[in-house]
């Protein structure tokens, strides 16, 4: 039986050092990487079975049967992907112990993860198969899991619709620009109701939006915002997820890690440091994640 856990929770297992390293990066700030649940299973993708419709269930008579009924489940699997980079020290740097390459290696794994959370959000393997297949594009249907609006503001009851159509929500993504808003609408008396602040585990403090955390997205490995003004009619997205083991949740071959490849045996001047992850995430409910589009850059209103 595999193991679900949070990045938080890997720390505290006996896990190899190098290991423990990239996790206590990953939850270093507040973001996705920080609440995201994981499934390490070594193998290249997971199988899964997913809900698409429940069976039929009726009353009847004494005497009476039921009627037959099965419900819809959708067989499938998500492939893990390949991430990670190479990172290249002159023999000199490496021999002078200028603590560059450790940086280099935080560097790296800090630009990881950066690019692992933009494509769980804007991810599209239909024009790159090597990327995972983000939430943009699997949240579609509309009345399921996508709320829409003509672009305009960001409402009170739009985001209670998109809470209620997700199972079981527990927390609200949002790019950075997004999240200032809502802490801006938490003195105004008029929607500040549903918007409170606290602190997470870590002592961090956190926006809430009807009692779930609001987790930012940042930017990602080029300094570009991941959710930022920039869709069509320059307007953004939130999104409201389920985090847990049968419902979304990352999915991964083993932690991430660095690894001292040492001297390259093509490059005698040259000592090499590998960053290898093979992650991605899964859905196991439609309605784990649901977007709300069209959000313009204004005040939010009820």
């Amino acid at each position: 039986m595999t193991t679900v856990m949070t990045q938080a929770e890997f720390l505290k297992t006996e896990a190899p050092p190098s290991e423990k390293a990239v996790a206590a990066k990953f939850v270093s700030q507040p973001g996705l990487l920080r609440v995201m649940p994981f499934e390490t299973r070594p193998q290249p993708y997971v199988p899964f079975n997913r809900t698409a419709a429940l069976p039929t269930t009726t009353n009847r008579a004494v005497g009476e049967t039921y009627t037959a009924s099965q419900g819809v489940v959708d067989p499938g699997f998500e492939a893990m992907k390949i991430q990670g980079g190479i990172s290249p020290f002159d023999a000199f740097q490496v021999a002078t112990g200028d603590n560059r390459r450790r940086t280099e290696a935080a560097n790296f794994i800090d630009s990881v993860g950066r690019n692992f959370v933009r494509d769980v959000i804007k991810g599209d393997d239909s024009s790159d198969p090597r990327i995972i297949r983000g939430l943009q594009l699997r949240c579609a249907t509309s009345g399921t899991n996508l709320v829409t609006q003509s672009a305009g503001a960001c409402t009170v009851i739009q985001m209670n619709r998109a809470i209620e159509l997700c199972e079981n929500p527990t927390h609200i993504l949002m790019g950075t620009l997004m999240k200032t808003r809502f802490n801006v609408a938490a003195s105004n008396t008029a929607v500040g109701g549903y918007i409170t602040r606290g602190e997470d585990q870590f002592g961090s403090p956190v926006t809430f939006f009807a009692d779930l955390p609001i987790i930012p997205v940042d930017r990602d490995a080029a300094d570009a915002r991941i959710l930022g003004f920039t869709e069509a009619s320059s307007t953004t997205s939130i999104y409201v997820v389920s985090l847990g083991a049968e419902s979304m949740h990352g999915i991964q071959v083993a932690p991430a890690r660095a690894e001292d490849l040492g001297r390259d045996p093509s490059n005698g001047t040259r000592y090499n440091t590998v960053i290898d992850w093979y992650a991605s995430f899964i859905l196991r409910r439609e309605r784990s994640a649901v977007r709300y589009e069209n959000i313009t850059d204004v005040a939010i209103t009820l």
